[in-house]
């Protein structure tokens, strides 16, 4: 195709056809025409407002083989199964693809059919993937969800840090980084990451006119009976109700369940199958109330919800801009009702600090990492080792990739599996004398390391793995694979772990004050004076707009700032802990696990001890975490 300086208006005509679109929404057609010109984009569009037409047109319209990368891999299934209706070749390379699959996708990429091919942002680093992307004609490479880039957006993720540097030496027409929230702070590194001038930014306000925006002040008694009856009125459904834990996701949705809704509760701790089960309900409208985690719906095309309720303080504006977003993709009339108690601030604020690592689990954690060797290491067992959840574990190793300390070598699965589907004779027929010897090793040894098939055959820990690959993808064996695994390398092998944990120390507790100034900052839009819609959109740079009209401010309504609530302990609690100190559990063995107990916080030490089920686990849920150390004298 020809470069373009504007988006032709036969190419117009042919993608708007092709997609079933009767035109264009603003910003939509700068954004395809700055990629086909080769210049890299950044789109930051309203949730629904339609960023995935961006991409799929551009990539549709330039040719050869555009690479988006996304989050989750359940929209990466859904946008796969919508572009084959279009008759788009499509493809996803993911974790969870079997050896059969992926050997599809990897035929398909290397004779250049696929049209688009979505990428997990940890898949990234496959060697497989490198080599048949090596000699492709190359499209676009598009960053979906492109705020986890920025430190200071509000779901980072480190794996998108990589985004830039892997990119760049694979030759793509352009970058297109799109997303739903980005403050003029997160908008200034995406552009510096990705090399984006300041005039191929293409920004929207976050207004949506036909969301209808409320607030409202509830005591935790009376917060379900608010609920069911503003979902009673029936053009308040479908609805989505965001929770805070899976916990409070079952037992809202059992609630609802029994004063008459059809509801569902939707989280991760849920089987694939059952979660797929629960979307296609609400999707097809069986299911008219879907009460989940924030987990559901990025990315999800459902056009007629009516109403999305924040059972729980959101914890920033991003967060509540975007989960609301999710009203009304249909440009109908929609709802966002926020249910605002005295004990959310509290537990907000807990949840904040939970997400802290103590100096413990830190120096757990760098002593494992620091080694003067190249070492496999599991993510589980260092999370568990340390106590520390995996997303901490990431960040961790992020930080000392960029302070030149470790190296993330590879990435893959610590244990195997293996079964043959033949007698071994008949699978050894035939063979070389040098693949008798692995195939034989491997019906010796049908489950354990990888490295141990590494060690044995002096192999490189990803090699071993490709070797595992190719025997499943023989057909003559059925390998299974665990546990997540690093290759991790020191780099600097002098470091100090006692200066390295100082250093995560200091970078938590900077993460640790902007989550709080986000959650200070959308608490008080929600009790403030002015227009909501008009403080959302200062904060996501675009100030001086003029008061919506219709908002619960506007109307008049004003909600009082929750007060602190004062601590209150039982009193035979402390007797309670002093006879469960004497049982000396491990996942109770440091003072910060002492407090995430009592508050009801999870850690994977907690939950592989089954804490959650001891009848003190949350007894102070209603607590702050500074009281809850000093009562317990551990702080």
């Amino acid at each position: 195709m020809s470069m373009t300086t504007l988006l032709s208006p036969e190419d117009e005509s042919r993608v708007l056809s092709l997609f079933g679109k009767p035109s264009f929404r603003p910003v939509q057609r700068e954004l395809i025409a700055c990629a086909l010109r080769g210049e890299s984009c950044l789109g930051v569009l309203p949730t629904g407002h339609g960023k995935s037409l961006c991409y799929q047109a551009a990539a549709v319209l330039f040719g050869g083989t555009s690479v988006v990368v996304s989050p989750l891999i359940a929209l990466m299934r859904d946008q796969e199964d919508s572009l084959h209706a279009l008759g788009i070749a499509a493809r996803r390379w993911e974790s969870g693809l079997s050896p059969a699959e992926r050997a599809e996708t990897l035929e398909a990429l290397r004779a250049g059919e696929l049209a688009i091919l979505f990428v997990a942002p940890e898949s990234l680093d496959n060697a497989e993937l490198a080599d048949a992307l090596r000699d492709v004609p190359k499209g676009l490479f598009v960053v979906d969800e492109a705020h986890c880039v920025s430190e200071w957006g509000h779901s980072f993720r480190p794996d998108y840090l990589k985004l830039p540097a892997w990119a760049e030496p694979h030759g793509f027409h352009a970058v297109m980084a799109l997303t739903a929230t980005a403050t003029l702070r997160v908008q200034e590194d995406l552009c510096r990451a990705f090399g984006i001038a300041a005039g191929h930014v293409f920004a929207l306000s976050p207004y949506r006119p036909g969301i209808d925006r409320r607030v409202c002040s509830v005591s935790e008694e009376g917060r379900d009976g608010l609920l069911e009856g503003f979902l009673r009125e029936p053009e308040h459904l479908p609805a989505i109700v965001y929770c805070r834990t899976r916990k409070s996701t079952e037992e809202v949705a059992d609630r609802l369940g029994k004063a008459g809704f059809s509801a569902r509760a939707y989280h991760a701790g849920q089987p694939t199958d059952v979660r797929a089960r629960i979307q296609d309900d609400f999707l097809s409208g069986s299911c008219d109330v879907l009460v989940a985690t924030i987990a559901f719906g990025m990315g999800i095309d459902k056009q007629d919800v009516r109403t999305v309720v924040h059972y729980h303080l959101p914890a920033n504006p991003e967060s509540y801009i975007q989960e609301s977003g999710r009203a009304g993709r249909d440009g109908g009339p929609s709802w966002s009702l926020v249910l605002l108690s005295p004990g959310d601030l509290v537990t907000a604020r807990n949840r904040i600090r939970g997400e802290v690592p103590d100096d413990e689990g830190l120096m757990r954690c760098v002593r494992w990492l620091l080694p003067a060797a190249r070492r496999v290491v599991s993510l589980w067992e260092l999370g568990t080792e340390c106590d520390l959840p995996e997303e901490v574990i990431q960040r961790i190793l992020q930080r000392m990739q960029d302070e030149g300390i470790v190296e993330v070598a590879a990435r893959g699965a610590k244990y195997y599996k293996a079964r043959p589907l033949f007698p071994i004779g008949t699978i050894l027929d035939g063979r070389s004398e040098e693949e008798r010897k692995v195939l034989l090793w491997l019906d010796g040894h049908r489950e354990g390391e990888v490295e141990d098939l590494a060690f044995e055959f002096d192999m490189d820990w990803t090699e071993a793995r490709a070797c595992l690959d190719e025997m499943e993808q023989s057909g003559e064996w059925k390998i299974a694979f665990r546990q997540s695994a690093l290759q991790v390398r020191t780099l600097d092998p002098a470091a100090s772990p006692r200066d390295v944990a100082d250093l995560l120390a200091d970078y938590y507790a900077g993460r640790c004050r902007a989550a709080q100034e986000r959650l200070d900052t959308v608490l008080g839009m929600f009790t403030g004076h002015d227009c909501l819609n008009r403080a959302l959109g200062a904060y996501f740079g675009f100030p001086g707009e003029e008061p919506c009209g219709h908002c619960f401010l506007c109307r008049g309504e004003r909600i009082a700032c929750p007060e602190d609530m004062e601590s209150a302990f039982p009193d035979d609690l402390r007797e309670q802990l002093d006879e469960l100190a004497d049982r000396g559990l491990s996942a109770l063995s440091r003072p910060s696990q002492w407090v995430r107990f009592l508050l009801g916080i999870s850690s994977p030490a907690s939950l592989r001890a089954r804490l959650w089920a001891h009848p003190l686990y949350g007894a102070c849920s209603g607590c702050g975490w500074e009281d809850v150390a000093r009562f317990c004298g551990r702080s």
